[in-house]
This record gives C-alpha cells, sequence and structure tokens, in this order.
C-alpha cells in the first residue's frame, strides 16, 4: 500500500471574510474549491490531512463563519468541511504540541482571521517543516504569491506542492492506476479515467457522444496491467468521443473505418477497439491486444 501523503489547507481556503461573503462570485469560487478539494480526497484517497482539535474548535469559534448566519448556506459548506476534517484527518495530528516557530514570507493575507487561530495554524506548519516531508499544501486559486515557509532560525524550509485546480491534483497520480475497472461490470471507473484525464490533458473540446461499455469491452481492460498502455487507450477514446464523423478522415492515428456492420479505431498498430453506433451513444464492444485476430486487420 502507498504511503499517504500529509496535506494541510491554508486557512484562507477554510475561513472567508464575510464582505468577500456577500460578493457572489467570490463566495461560488470559495464553495467550488472546497467542493474539488473533497471530490479528489474522496476519490485519490492518497492523502492525510493535517489538523488539530484546537484549530477545529477555533475554526468555527473565534471566526464566526459568515455561512452559519444562513440555514442554507451552512448546510451547504458546513457538511463539506466537517466531512474533510473528520473523515481525512491523520490520526496521529489531533493535538500539535509543537510551539510556533514558523514565519511565512510574503505575510500572507489574514486580516480577517483570529489571532489565536493563526497561531495554532503556525504551530501545524512547524510540526510540518520538522517532518521533513513534501507536503500538499491546498491553497487559493487567487492567491498568486510564492510563500516561503521556514523556521524562525531559517535553518528548516517547508517543502510543499500547490494545489489550486482539480488538475492540480491529478498531476499528482497516475490516472489510469486509480482509475481503471475492477472487474467487469465497473464502467463507472472508466468513465472517471476519461473524465479526469481529459481535464488532466486540457482538452476542452466538447464531447459528442455518451458512452456505453460492453462486458466483454470491460474484460478486454482488466487484461490491461501497463500504465502506459492504459493512458493511450483512455486517450484514443476520448480523441473518438470528440470528433466528428468529418473529423474522423482527417485523423491519421485513429484510422477510423468501417468492418462489416461495427466500426473499430486504433490505438497503436497492433491494437484496436471495436465499436457501435446509436442514437448518440458510443457502444464500446471489444478491445483487441496484440497478437489477437482481428478480420481485415
Amino acid at each position: 500500500m502507498e504511503k499517504k501523503r500529509d496535506l494541510v489547507f491554508n486557512l484562507d481556503t477554510l475561513i472567508i471574510s464575510s464582505s468577500d461573503w456577500n460578493i457572489e462570485n467570490k463566495k461560488y469560487e470559495f464553495i467550488s474549491y472546497l467542493k474539488d478539494c473533497y471530490e479528489m480526497l474522496s476519490q485519490i484517497k492518497l492523502f492525510q490531512v493535517i489538523f488539530s482539535n484546537t484549530l477545529e474548535a477555533l475554526l468555527w469559534g473565534e471566526n464566526s463563519p459568515p455561512w452559519t448566519i444562513s440555514t442554507a448556506d451552512q448546510r451547504i459548506v458546513t457538511p463539506i468541511i466537517y466531512d474533510i476534517l473528520s473523515k481525512y484527518r491523520k490520526n496521529e495530528t489531533y493535538e500539535i504540541k509543537k510551539k510556533n516557530n514558523c514565519i511565512i514570507s510574503p505575510n500572507p493575507n489574514y486580516d480577517f482571521i483570529g489571532k489565536d487561530t493563526i497561531n495554532e495554524f503556525y504551530k501545524i506548519l512547524s510540526f510540518l517543516i520538522d517532518s521533513g516531508n513534501k507536503v500538499i499544501f491546498c491553497m487559493n486559486p487567487n492567491d498568486n504569491n510564492c510563500y516561503k515557509i521556514c523556521s524562525k532560525c531559517k535553518t528548516k524550509e517547508l517543502d510543499y506542492f500547490n494545489i489550486k485546480t482539480k488538475k492540480d491534483w491529478l498531476n499528482l497520480i497516475d490516472i489510469t492506476e486509480y482509475f481503471w475497472p475492477k472487474d467487469c461490470y465497473d464502467g463507472t471507473s472508466l468513465k472517471k479515467a476519461l473524465d479526469y484525464f481529459k481535464l488532466k490533458i486540457s482538452n476542452d473540446d466538447d464531447v459528442l457522444f455518451k458512452t456505453d461499455f460492453c462486458k466483454n469491452f470491460i474484460e478486454n481492460l482488466l487484461e490491461v496491467k501497463n500504465i502506459d498502455r492504459r493512458n493511450k487507450i483512455i486517450m484514443q477514446i476520448i480523441k473518438r468521443l470528440t470528433k466528428s464523423t468529418h473529423e474522423l478522415a482527417k485523423d491519421y492515428s485513429l484510422k477510423d473505418e468501417l468492418i462489416d456492420e461495427e466500426r473499430r479505431f486504433r490505438i497503436s498498430l497492433s491494437t484496436r477497439i471495436h465499436y457501435k453506433i446509436s442514437e448518440k451513444t458510443i457502444y464500446f464492444l471489444r478491445y483487441y491486444k496484440e497478437g489477437q485476430h482481428d478480420d481485415g486487420l
């Protein structure tokens, strides 16, 4: 089992000022970012959140979150933060005994955050600096600062990777290692692989077809263990889903063609996928690996 990686949320990803909360687009961005983080934590399950009980109490107490004023807002935000901090927190860090020995430059904008909250957060950062591990740092997508986080004596510095978008999360993993069918009925994992891979490679083309994966097709894919081959399969499927019949004729990597009552496209010179189209849905029928006979190849 792969070792889980330490992850910390910058304070302004969990706390927002009342003035920003009352600006609709800033409120939307705040909630959307939390939702994306929760989705990635629940899907990838490779990260453990570093947080203390003291900081959690201060989060709700000292800072009086603006979403608690409205019952409707509270029902949206509170469960997300609660689930992040209860389901994905590292057990050993429920209390941080480390003293605050941390400085951040440039100074982050924490004007709207309580002093005790900031001090407790700095204690967590001090704990992470001493651990020596590279940390995943969830940061406000609108914050363009490059922070240096180090001990007060400046002999140790926090090594971290910024997370500002869902794509940043996906850049930390091999998608087809985490999202690949577990059995012949697991079309859900394959659809997630397609969605996340499309996002990761910044493919903005519209998906023109719905997908349906036949049992035989998924059984064929279960035999594919090599990550590079899985990635190539996903990339070629994405190409097919985003191209019209007219565009297919210009794509020589797919070499899409009609074979009797089915169509097929290439993954490589010796591997291919057979499918059918009906009412804007592509039905994936079979994947032929190297050495398997395919009429007309």
